[in-house]
């Protein structure tokens, strides 16, 4: 449990004035131009509790696109090295 908390920090930044913004990473694997990059969010919100709240709720909708996409798009054998090649 500890780990899913140390990740989910990474998932937090300040911007200006104290605050908190959402960065989910987007593997080179899954960019068109196959580098990596990140999508960054604006929360509007200064309460770290609250930002970790809401950046755990964007970071599982996260998670949940990339498994729908993986399973609508995809046969199982390429599923499978999606998976292997992205460690899950």
């Amino acid at each position: 449990m500890v780990g899913h908390i140390m990740r989910l920090a990474a998932y937090l930044g300040t911007f200006l004035h104290g605050i908190f913004d959402f960065h989910y990473p987007i593997p080179a694997a899954r960019h068109p131009n196959g580098k990596r990059t990140q999508i960054r969010i604006s929360l509007g919100i200064c309460s770290l509790c609250d930002a970790a709240d809401f950046s755990r709720l964007l970071t599982v909708a996260g998670h949940s696109i990339q498994s729908d996409m993986l399973s609508r798009y995809f046969t199982e054998s390429e599923r499978t090295k999606a998976l292997a090649a992205r460690g899950t």
